[in-house]
């Protein structure tokens, strides 16, 4: 069997900066995959992709370090991956502390932003994104699976509201925004399962994709980025 690569928007030579929490910095996770996938497309010049995840940053933490992070390697596109964190921290009901010298007081955007301000920040990344010339790719949230115990359903009905929100903006710029519905593809993985009476876990500690949930996602992205892998007929 030969798998044939379609052409999708990030071309030879381009950069990729994929900016995000823990999910994002996963070691061999859907960056790493997407990183390789698109070597092999690209063997003589390949794209170059950067990790740009840090783990528990939220959308406010992510939007501090924008421009160092992300726009100083003059991508041509940006991957935001975000959601998760902020929720965790905003059904907490109280701020990310890591990393703050003691006594330090943390400041606003380590406290998890709720939908609108999730929304309010995302766009703000956007449109420094676009300032810079870059065009932006937006990947939905994971939901939380029953390992999660801190509230649980109020923690994915905020991230349903932030899903719906991304997709808004997506709307606004459909040229330079696209929409990769991560999230939502994981979900339908563990649906699926049960309708068949499987019971399919992604997240074992209820918040971080296993490896085949890092896999779903890495096939989502590159199929929303028009990479489509065949199989050659008669193999």
């Amino acid at each position: 069997m030969e798998d044939t690569t379609h052409e999708g928007i990030i071309g030879p030579g381009q950069t990729l900066v994929c900016i995000g929490d823990s999910i994002t910095q996963t070691p061999d996770g859907y960056v790493t995959t997407v990183r390789d996938v698109l070597a092999l497309r690209f063997p003589d010049n390949p794209p170059q992709v950067i990790n740009a995840g840090i783990g528990a940053n939220t959308v406010g933490m992510m939007l501090a370090r924008f421009d160092i992070d992300v726009l100083s390697h003059n991508p041509a596109w940006v991957s935001i991956m975000a959601g998760v964190a902020d929720t965790i921290w905003e059904v907490r009901g109280q701020p990310n502390t890591g990393g703050l010298p003691e006594g330090d007081t943390p400041g606003p955007e380590r406290f998890g932003a709720d939908p609108q301000q999730f929304a309010d920040t995302i766009q703000q990344m956007i449109h420094l994104a676009h300032a810079a010339d870059a065009g932006v790719i937006l990947c939905t949230p994971s939901h939380l699976e029953a390992a999660f115990t801190e509230g649980l359903q109020a923690a994915n009905q905020s991230i349903a509201e932030k899903t719906r929100l991304l997709y808004d903006l997506a709307q606004t710029d459909p040229e330079r925004i696209v929409l990769v519905p991560t999230g939502e593809v994981l979900l339908r993985a563990i649906r699926e399962a049960g309708k068949h009476g499987e019971k399919l876990t992604i997240s074992p500690d209820g918040v971080h994709p296993d490896e085949f949930g890092h896999a779903l996602m890495a096939l989502t992205l590159l199929a929303a980025l028009g990479y489509e892998m065949t199989i050659a007929e008669g193999e």
